[in-house]
């Protein structure tokens, strides 16, 4: 973090995933003009949701303004520890009203979300972890009730998924709960209360098309079956009980306000301008330009980038809430489609042709048709042009109307929401939803209580998947991080709030050793969105809300019940088994 003072204002230097939101709160406590603010980010690696904070900016801007000399603040690793905002530690009660046949008929939710010692985003995120009490059932009658509390511990934040783990671990495990007291398959439990097209979500929000979770259980299910008979065909000797088990989920697509701007250049090339920061999904550096690139019928090399910076873009909500793609996208495709009708109607006066007869293909602005337009004509005659260099196109329309440049601007339509009271929610209402399930096979050592994870499957319906490798990647990332929060991360609190275990040794994060031996992404891409980018959603924070789910649900396939605390660490599950019984239901 630097932070320099200019004539007038300052620039400021930061890993953070949300520049604008910098500036800005930059300029309210500190009285200047937002326009004298300037926030470079330079690349920042992962994000996760502890880079959308000011940290320790006001501190350097503060020392700067009042030395006039550059300041630079550097953290240890564990000063890190402490102001990281980690994710709330939480308390989730549920009961449901169910009859006979398994189907909910009400819920009653009571939820405490610990912010620390001061409130950064964790009041905010009583709302979602409200709405995501239901799960994705549909559930008529529900009293949700959502608090944060103070502790004397390190204030937490948003998390990548914020709440996510905690909710779909509470609702999956209550369904499962709910499935033993029936004795009905959890699976047909599950299937009964779905929640379908034209039914209500907890905030009152209609589903307007068909939902997917089933189609992704189903899946997943049929994955695990083969799981279990590749097991037990395996000939390698392992006294350790194996587990199989899955979850479901549904999250939401933010489409919170963006912007972007598209210049094309005398030679064809174009420039790309977000203030977009790229956090390793790859959305800024490679799908963006991708889409620029293909409106514009070149290649995405001849598409420059310029992001993360509020001096050299226009404004951006910044990389979180499974928004990027979606939201940026659209702003980047209104921006692109601007440029693309520029393009159109200078080429339709050099050609003489209309506009809408025109395609931008190879580097050059083409007659969709040209055999049609050249029928008939002597060909030792002279023939009219059926295509012009995009170059020339961009220069002729540059001298005759001006430079070829749009700005796009981008903000999702608020759902309609009906029959829901939603005293204090922080939230408007959530976006276009996504529906997931992940499976895991899991090998208990009952004697030291150390679960090892064999094989995963994740089955995500995000709408079209634009970059599939870039897509594969987020999921396996995020699996990784729900497993490393499901057995072995936990943040150690002494009883004056201090951390203990503040490095890398002794707070336990996964290794590569740590990772499932095969991890399966799965894509159902049957339903694309109405308003995403060529019918894409958001997928960023899904992976990562699944496995401790997933998790949970082998525990209880191998001893009948599972914990209802978090985290499955060796000795907290050598515990657990001890109390059990140590029997098992194989």
């Amino acid at each position: 973090m630097i932070a320099i003072p200019k004539s007038p204002g300052l620039s400021i230097i930061m890993s953070t995933q949300q520049p604008y939101g910098v500036r800005i709160e930059i300029a309210q406590l500190f009285d200047l003009p937002i326009g004298n603010v300037e926030v470079l980010v330079p690349a920042i690696g992962g994000g996760f949701g502890g880079k959308l904070h000011l940290g320790l900016a006001p501190q350097a801007v503060a020392m700067a303004l009042a030395t006039g000399k550059p300041v630079q603040i550097v953290c240890e690793r564990a000063e890190d520890f402490c102001t990281g905002n980690p994710r709330e530690n939480s308390i989730v009660e549920l009961s449901s009203a169910v009859d006979a046949e398994g189907r909910l008929l009400g819920r009653r939710c009571d939820l405490l979300l610990d912010s620390g010692a001061y409130a950064f985003d964790t009041p905010i995120l009583n709302s979602m972890a409200a709405f995501y009490a239901t799960g994705p059932y549909e559930i008529e009658n529900i009293n949700i009730k959502a608090r944060a509390v103070y502790s004397n511990t390190c204030p937490t934040g948003s998390m990548r998924g914020p709440t996510g783990p905690q909710m779909v671990y509470a609702v999956e495990t209550h369904i499962d709960d709910i499935a033993r007291e029936l004795n009905i398959d959890p699976s047909e439990v599950r299937r009964r209360n779905f929640i379908r097209e034209g039914e209500r979500g907890p905030m009152g929000e209609l589903m307007q098309a068909e939902t997917t979770v089933e189609k992704c259980m189903d899946t997943v299910l049929d994955r695990l079956q083969t799981f279990r008979a590749d097991a037990a065909e395996g000939n390698k000797p392992d006294p350790r009980p194996r587990g199989y088990g899955y979850a479901c989920a549904w999250w939401s697509t933010m489409g919170t306000p963006s912007s972007a701007t598209i210049e094309l250049h005398e030679d064809g090339s174009a420039t790309l301008s977000s203030g977009g920061t790229e956090i390793g999904t790859g959305v800024i550096s490679t799908t963006l330009p991708e889409i620029v690139a293909s409106e514009l019928g070149i290649s995405s090399d001849r598409v420059a980038l310029r992001s993360g910076s509020t001096r050299d873009a226009p404004f951006e909500s910044g990389s979180r809430g499974s928004r990027t793609l979606f939201a940026t996208g659209n702003a980047v495709l209104i921006a692109v489609r601007d440029v693309v009708s520029q393009i159109k109607e200078e080429a339709s006066l050099l050609l003489n042709v209309p506009a809408d007869t025109l395609v931008l293909q190879n580097g050059r602005v083409e007659i969709a048709d040209s055999k049609e337009l050249t029928a008939g004509i002597d060909k030792s005659g002279d023939i009219p042009n059926t295509s012009l260099p995009l170059a020339d196109v961009v220069v002729s329309a540059k001298m005759r109307s001006g430079p070829v440049v749009a700005t796009g601007r981008y903000r999702a339509a608020y759902p309609l929401l009906e029959g829901s009271t939603l005293d204090n929610a922080r939230f408007a209402g959530l976006g276009e939803p996504t529906f997931h399930c992940h499976g895991v096979e899991i090998a208990l050592d009952e004697e030291t209580g150390r679960i090892e994870v064999l094989r995963y499957v994740a089955v995500h319906e995000a709408g079209k998947i634009l970059n599939p490798v870039g897509a594969r990647s987020q999921i396996e990332g995020g699996i990784a991080q729900g497993i490393g929060y499901a057995l072995t991360e936990n943040l150690q609190i002494d009883e004056n709030g201090a951390v203990r275990n503040d490095n890398f040794h002794d707070y336990r994060m996964l290794t590569i050793a740590d990772a499932p031996m095969s991890i399966e992404t799965i894509f159902i891409e049957t339903h694309e969105s109405a308003t995403g980018p060529f019918g894409a959603k958001g997928l960023g924070e899904p992976p990562a809300i699944l496995p401790a789910a997933a998790i949970g649900s082998a525990i209880r396939d191998i001893l009948g019940s599972q914990p209802t605390k978090l985290p499955f660490d060796a000795a907290s599950m050598a515990s657990f088994v001890e109390k059990t019984g140590a029997g098992t239901n194989r």
